[in-house]
């Protein structure tokens, strides 16, 4: 309920600021470019937290609902009697997906100049030597690209740890003695959102952390330098492929009953090869190769 209240306050906030700016298109008249501007903003805005509204509230229920009926309760000590809330947080996620969707469609709408630019996006008619892309991607389409799986990367974060702490006030997630035992349906629901979190992980990697090798500042100057193309670019492939299958190592451990040990080993699996892909062999690579024949 604060989250929406919050949400509608941010929004209200903003009605005043855009009323003087109307008026003053009008006074110049411009009147186009303002209405441009702002069904821009509005179309995106409801886009996105309809998408994201969608998104959250349809993980919360499933979460509350479960194949188990177990109702949610909370025990505050070992000695004072438990307090079933699953009415109130039935009544919770409501708002509080509308909330978030709220916040996340705001900011979502101050890229409206952006996902126009790349509606209407001209070629350059060069491409770049490294990857054999017009130029013209890394000026209107990676943007956008990029927005869209950060986007995606927060929301699935969000609805993964507001799903854990459902799930864990249901006790179908029970740690006892080092031991992590996950009721099925949660299982295969937390399963899931890990695993797409891994997928949107690896095509971060490849749509947009591999062409931003072209900005690279290793070097003296700025663009892909030695390093970053015989080492680096190399290591962000076999990230990605490790991102994806740590995502197929997650969902394995659905079906094998070993969600947390997979998880665990997933999360290994890809900050270990980023770690030696990405950071220490480059790095290796440029102190030990380039660095000594650079003028």
């Amino acid at each position: 309920m604060l989250v929406l209240l919050f949400a509608l306050f941010l929004l209200l906030s903003n009605l005043v600021p855009l009323a003087a700016e109307w008026l003053w298109f009008q006074a110049l008249g411009y009147e186009r470019v303002f209405t441009t501007r702002l069904v821009a903003e509005a179309v995106l805005g409801v886009a996105v937290g309809g998408a994201v509204f969608a998104f959250l509230y349809a993980n919360l229920r499933i979460a509350q609902r479960g194949l188990v009926p177990n109702p949610l309760v909370v025990q505050v000590s070992s000695g004072a009697a438990a307090v079933d809330v699953t009415r109130l947080l039935r009544r919770l996620a409501l708002p509080t997906a509308l909330g978030l969707a709220l916040l996340f469609g705001m900011g979502a709408a101050g890229g409206w100049l952006g996902v126009l630019q790349f509606l209407h996006r001209t070629p350059f008619g060069a491409t770049d030597p490294v990857f054999g892309r017009e130029v013209s991607y890394y000026v209107f389409t990676l943007p956008v690209i990029a927005g869209a799986i950060g986007l995606g990367i927060a929301v699935t974060t969000l609805a993964l740890l507001a799903t854990i702490v459902l799930y864990v006030v249901r006790r179908d997630i029970v740690v006892f003695r080092r031991q992590v035992t996950v009721e099925p349906s949660a299982r295969l629901h937390l399963a899931v959102l890990i695993a797409l979190l891994f997928v949107l992980v690896g095509l971060r990697v490849y749509f947009v952390r591999l062409p931003e090798l072209l900005y690279s500042t290793t070097g003296p100057l700025v663009g892909a330098s030695y390093a970053d193309l015989h080492a680096q670019l190399t290591g962000l492939r076999l990230a990605g492929l490790a991102a994806v299958a740590s995502g197929a190592l997650v969902l394995w451990g659905a079906r094998s009953h070993r969600l947390a040990r997979n998880t665990l080993l997933a999360v290994g699996v890809y900050f270990g090869v980023s770690l030696l892909g990405v950071a220490l062999y480059p790095a290796m690579v440029q102190k030990l190769v380039v660095a000594p024949n650079e003028l």
